[in-house]
């Protein structure tokens, strides 16, 4: 009877500190934050091109080149363009930037 007490006893300590030890949470500091990413926009076309483009973003050129990706900063711009002479479309698009997310385990980058 002792002896079954004894092993009941050894087994019920031994699954209490192994439950105990494997719930310790380490916090760990993460590394510093990475890069804020570019804003790039392009213009290209389906089946011909425009026979004009204009819109009010600054880092786009005047006669941009279609397929050519521009750099260029977040926000809210207007543009419009020609399919001939004398039909024209117009919106407005907005550009997001993707900011640099926290760092890994054990400070890495």
């Amino acid at each position: 009877m002792k002896n079954s007490t004894t092993i009941f006893r050894s087994i019920f300590l031994v699954a209490v500190l192994s439950t105990i030890l494997s719930s310790c949470i380490t916090i760990i500091d993460q590394g510093p934050r990475g890069n804020d990413g570019k804003v790039y926009y392009g213009i290209d076309y389906d089946s011909s091109p425009p026979y004009s483009y204009w819109d009010n973003n600054s880092n786009i050129p005047n006669n941009p080149y279609f397929g050519e990706m521009y750099r260029t900063e977040r926000g809210t711009y207007d543009f419009e363009y020609f399919v001939n002479p004398y039909e024209y479309w117009y919106g407005t698009y907005r550009l997001y930037k993707n900011y640099g997310e926290p760092g890994g385990n054990y400070g890495e980058p």
